[in-house]
C-alpha cells in the first residue's frame, strides 16, 4: 500500500519529478550492456502484481528462458530518466547479488526489459508478515523471536559482506 501522506512523501515525489524532467534533457539512451538479450517482452510473462515500494513494482512472473517462477522488480517508469535513481536501483541489485544466505532471496538477473530496469530474483511462496498479522492478530513472543532471528541472521550476513539494507 502507498501512503502519500507519510512524512514528506509528496515533497520528495515532486522533487524527483523535477529531477526526472531535468535528467530527461541531459541523458541519452541507457548503456548497451544493460540491454536484455530477450527484450521486448519475450523473456518474462507477468502473472500478478505482488507489491510496490519507493522505486519499483514487484510482479510474480515466469522466466521463459530459465523455465522458472520469479519475483520481478521493475523500476517505475517516472524514475527511468533519473540517473541517480537508476544507479541506486543497480547498486541494490549488485549488493543483493553478492549475498548467499537461506534468509535472503537469490538474484537471478538484472537488465533492461520493456524499456525499464529490472531485477529478477527468487520467488518465495508464502504469506507476508502483514497477512499473518491480519489473519492471526498479534503473534506470541516465541513466534516473533523466530521471525526476528531469521531477519537478524540475514542482516548479519549482509553486513559481513559490506551490504547495508536501507529499509530495515
Amino acid at each position: 500500500a502507498e501512503d502519500y501522506n507519510y512524512r514528506d512523501a509528496v515533497g520528495k515525489l515532486q522533487e524527483l519529478e523535477k529531477k526526472a524532467a531535468i535528467q530527461k534533457e541531459k541523458t541519452g539512451p541507457l548503456p548497451e550492456a544493460l540491454r536484455s538479450e530477450l527484450g521486448d517482452g519475450e523473456r518474462y510473462e507477468f502473472k500478478e502484481k505482488l507489491g510496490a515500494g519507493g522505486m519499483g513494482v514487484v510482479f510474480l512472473a515466469f522466466d521463459r528462458l530459465l523455465n522458472r517462477t520469479v519475483a520481478y522488480k521493475m523500476l517505475m517508469e517516472q524514475f527511468m530518466e533519473v540517473e541517480e535513481i537508476r544507479e541506486r536501483f543497480l547498486r541494490e541489485a549488485r549488493s543483493a547479488a553478492i549475498l548467499n544466505h537461506p534468509n535472503i532471496v537469490t538474484i537471478y538477473d538484472v537488465g533492461v526489459d520493456r524499456g525499464r530496469l529490472f531485477i529478477s530474483m527468487e520467488y518465495v511462496e508464502g504469506k507476508s508478515y502483514y497477512q499473518i498479522l491480519e489473519r492471526e492478530g498479534p503473534l506470541p513472543i516465541p513466534a516473533v523471536r523466530h521471525c526476528m532471528t531469521g531477519v537478524l541472521r540475514a542482516l548479519a550476513h549482509a553486513h559481513s559482506k559490506g551490504a547495508v539494507h536501507r529499509d530495515v
